[in-house]
C-alpha cells in the first residue's frame, strides 16, 4: 500500500505549482511573487523535465540580471503579451481556451460554457465581481489547485474512493480544457513576449503539464491498486 503521507505531499506540491501559475497568468507580478520565483527550486520534485527546467532558468535569469525597474518592465510585457493591449495581433497570448480553440479566436465560446458547467458541478464559483470568462487559464489552474486541496483532505479522512474521483476529475478537466491548447498557447507566449521572463513562463507551464500528467498517473495507480 502506498504511503498516504507521500501521496499527500506530492499532491500538495502539485497544488502549490498550480496556484503559482494561476497568479502569474492573472495579473502583473508583485514583489512577493518575484522573490518566490527567484528562490523556487524545481528539483524539489526529484523528477527532471528539461523544458520546465529551461523555462525556470529563463525566468530566474531575467529576474536576477535585469538592471532596470523589473516590476515595471514585466507589467508592460504582461499588458502587451497576455492582455494584448496595444498589440496589432489582438490574439497575442490571451490566456483563454476559447481564443485558442476557435478558428476566429473569439472569447465566450463553447469551451467557456463547458468550463462554467464543470465549476458549477464541483461547487466552485469565481470571486464576486470578477467579470472575466471562466475559461481563463488562471481560473482553470486555480480550479485544479482547489481539487488538489480536496484530494488531500479526503485522503486524511480515509475516503480513498472519493479522492480517486477527484483526481480523475482533475485529469479529465486538464485533458479537455488545458492540454488541448497548451502546445499552441506556449508557442504563442514565447513568440509574443518581449521579456525572457514570459518566454520562460511559456516553457515552464508546458513542461509542468507534461510532468504533472505523470504525477497524476502515479497517484491514480496507487489509489486504484488499493481499491482492489
Amino acid at each position: 500500500m502506498a504511503d498516504e503521507n507521500d501521496l499527500i505531499v506530492l499532491n500538495e506540491s502539485r497544488g502549490l505549482i498550480y496556484r503559482m501559475l494561476s497568479g502569474l497568468y492573472f495579473s502583473e507580478l508583485t514583489v512577493p511573487q518575484i522573490e518566490a520565483i527567484e528562490s523556487f527550486q524545481a528539483d524539489a520534485f526529484d523528477v527532471e523535465n528539461e523544458e520546465m527546467a529551461q523555462g525556470l532558468a529563463m525566468m530566474q535569469h531575467y529576474l536576477r540580471t535585469f538592471l532596470g525597474d523589473t516590476r515595471q518592465e514585466l507589467a508592460c510585457d504582461f499588458a502587451h503579451t497576455i492582455l494584448a493591449i496595444g498589440a496589432q495581433n489582438k490574439r497575442m497570448a490571451l490566456p483563454y481556451e476559447s481564443v485558442f480553440t476557435t478558428k476566429e479566436g473569439l472569447l465566450m465560446q463553447d469551451s467557456r460554457d463547458d468550463v462554467y458547467l464543470t465549476f458549477l458541478r464541483e461547487g466552485v464559483s469565481l470571486t464576486q465581481g470578477t467579470d472575466l470568462p471562466e475559461d481563463h487559464l488562471s481560473f482553470m489552474f486555480e480550479f485544479i489547485a482547489l481539487l488538489c486541496d480536496r484530494f488531500s483532505d479526503l485522503l486524511r479522512e480515509g475516503k480513498r474512493s472519493e479522492a480517486l474521483r477527484v483526481l480523475q476529475t482533475q485529469s479529465s478537466f486538464i485533458a479537455n480544457h488545458i492540454e488541448n491548447w497548451m502546445d499552441n498557447y506556449a508557442d504563442a507566449l514565447e513568440l509574443s513576449a518581449r521579456t525572457e521572463f514570459y518566454r520562460g513562463l511559456g516553457r515552464f507551464t508546458h513542461g509542468w503539464e507534461v510532468l504533472d500528467a505523470g504525477f497524476r498517473t502515479d497517484l491514480e495507480a496507487a489509489l486504484s491498486q488499493e481499491a482492489k
